[in-house]
């Protein structure tokens, strides 16, 4: 037989042709095995207690896209806010655990106290997005070695605190009254109170603790705060001072009180300065821990996680309001200046 400028004998056509045949048979094997039709799409129910958690949300969208997850390709999400109704986050964490996704993610403590309590007949993985005393709080067993479901990033709630005020004293040298206003239902409250008055007595600051449950309590007390009352003015961590920083910041801007916050937000919007994790890249280092049980690990076996970066952002416009307290030497440990 001839083919173009080749001959082949009638045995060779046939051995040709069933090497042809098997390669395709084997092709078809191989991509049915790496590229299968049904790939299952896994399923990821998130938990916020407000919106403001959103770029939480979007950070581990985001990072999970390095790990090869694309959104309504082979992973979906089920997010779910309480819109700042607190009071609702047991009900929503009950309905996502009843929508059985292989994982969960809450991103705080409420969040992440309703969800552990809605899962607590199930073994569905939970991953907590900027959470205190997860060990304190029986999120797990301990920060290296977690042990059962859950584990994720922690905000180091403790110690961030005693940063800002170090920080604080930095950027005014002459403080001496810094108010603390906290939520006292947030657990690990109580003992950084206690960590500020170490840290305060090294400084020379005198703290004076101020609790609150809500935001009209809040404004009443920040209302109340006459001249030479404080010098200065910190906010603890909650999902309620967060919520609350457009009411906060337009008085304490016209009672000419420095404030120092957790996030790039409050520093946005008339506070001082910050000194916090980014949500977004919260959200982006817990994608890491997400895409690893995803993949098949045990997240009792993944270590909670320390925040990756934090950062100590001025806001150069309120700064200038109280250059005459200022020490510039503080601005060299800024990371971020806002105007």
């Amino acid at each position: 037989m001839k083919f173009g400028n080749y001959r082949f004998s009638s045995n060779k056509a046939i051995l040709f042709a069933l090497l042809f045949v098997l390669c395709f048979t084997l092709l078809g094997y191989s991509q049915q095995n790496v590229f299968p039709q049904e790939n299952p799409i896994k399923t990821v129910g998130i938990l916020m207690g407000s919106d403001l958690r959103t770029n939480k949300v979007n950070g581990v969208i985001e990072g999970l896209k390095k790990y090869g997850y694309e959104e309504n390709v082979n992973i979906q999400f089920r997010i779910v806010s309480a819109k700042d109704r607190i009071e609702d986050l047991p009900k929503l964490a009950q309905e996502l655990v009843k929508q059985n996704p292989d994982l969960l993610i809450g991103t705080g403590e409420k969040e992440m106290l309703s969800l552990q309590q809605a899962a607590v007949d199930s073994q569905t993985p939970i991953v907590f997005i900027g959470v205190g005393f997860a060990e304190e709080l029986g999120l797990v067993n301990s920060y290296a070695k977690p042990g059962g479901n859950i584990t994720g990033v922690d905000n180091y709630y403790l110690q961030l605190s005693g940063k800002r005020l170090e920080y604080f004293k930095r950027l005014l040298p002459n403080v001496q009254k810094v108010m603390v206003l906290y939520d006292e239902t947030v657990t690990p409250s109580g003992p950084t109170i206690d960590f500020l008055n170490q840290v305060a007595s090294q400084l020379d600051i005198k703290v004076i603790p101020v609790a609150v449950e809500n935001e009209v309590e809040t404004l009443e007390v920040i209302s109340g705060i006459n001249s030479g009352d404080v010098d200065g003015m910190m906010l603890l961590c909650s999902l309620l001072m967060e919520s609350m920083t457009d009411s906060i910041s337009p008085l304490i801007q016209e009672k000419m009180i420095p404030t120092f916050g957790v996030s790039a937000n409050q520093t946005k919007k008339g506070f001082l300065a910050s000194y916090g994790m980014d949500y977004r890249e919260q959200g982006i280092q817990a994608s890491r821990i997400v895409a690893k049980i995803l993949q098949g690990q045990d997240p009792g076996a993944i270590p909670v996680e320390a925040p990756a970066r934090v950062d100590f952002i001025i806001n150069t416009k309120v700064a200038e309001v109280f250059k005459a307290e200022i020490d510039p030497a503080g601005f060299a440990c800024a990371s971020e200046f806002i105007r």
